[in-house]
């Protein structure tokens, strides 16, 4: 063993005390290289700045509020949000199966799917490039929206199918082709300035209105049920 006086020298030779210096050194640096890698290896999924847990891959999970951040995939798998989901621009949302409580809020997305999904507050959806699906798969259940359902400025096709959706359903200012079918709507189905090929609407209940102004493509209607047909829904 090597006695160190209290100024730190040895009986070691000078190379032979640096070499183990140099040792001592490098252990050193890997063992806080190991433990920041491992701090980042817990890190999924991530929380962003305003507290909610980033989706970025797949959340099967329990979670308070959930963003989409911009240019990313996310896949809700029977997840459940007890508060709001935020989607960001460039993203794309695939949610089957799961539950959300509060409000869903897309703006500027690739693509949103929302399948077999109870929604518990107002739904938003605004200039998705791609497709929006809402409704359900292969129509075999019927999922819910608690309050309204707005999709405008989306460039892509349009498919909003078997829910119960209990204010208002709105689709304005979108260039895509629309279905709508086999709803249940407790006030007004409102189709306003869309400017796809067509508008198809089939076998859809409507509390109060079925109101039809300023689009551009053919509107198609079949067995659909209102107090009142306004504007081009005046079949």
């Amino acid at each position: 063993m090597d006695n160190f006086d209290l100024l730190g020298h040895s009986g070691l030779s000078p190379h032979r005390g640096t070499i183990l210096r140099r040792r001592a050194m490098k252990r050193m640096i890997i063992a806080a290289s190991a433990a920041i890698c491992g701090v980042g290896a817990l890190a999924a999924p991530t929380a962003a700045a305003s507290g909610a847990t980033e989706c970025t891959g797949t959340l099967s999970g329990t979670y308070d509020r959930v963003e989409v951040p911009a240019g990313a995939a996310c896949i809700l798998d029977g997840a459940t949000v007890t508060g709001s989901l935020t989607v960001g621009a460039g993203s794309t949302l695939h949610a089957t199966g799961a539950t959300i409580g509060g409000n869903v809020t897309s703006r500027d997305a690739a693509t949103v799917t929302i399948i077999d999904t109870d929604l518990g507050g107002n739904v938003r959806v605004t200039g998705t490039t791609g497709r929006t699906v809402i409704g359900s798969k292969g129509c075999q259940v019927d999922p819910s929206v608690a309050h309204n359902l707005m999709i405008k400025g989306s460039s892509g096709n349009i498919a909003i199918c078997d829910l119960t959706i209990s204010n208002n359903l709105s689709l304005m200012d979108n260039e895509g082709r629309i279905g709508v079918f086999r709803n249940t709507v407790g006030n007004n189905i409102k189709l306003y300035r869309n400017s796809g090929p067509a508008n198809r609407l089939r076998d859809n209940v409507t509390g109060i209105n079925l109101d039809c102004k300023g689009n551009i493509g053919k509107i198609l209607l079949q067995n659909n049920t209102a107090k009142k047909f306004l504007g081009q829904c005046i079949s």
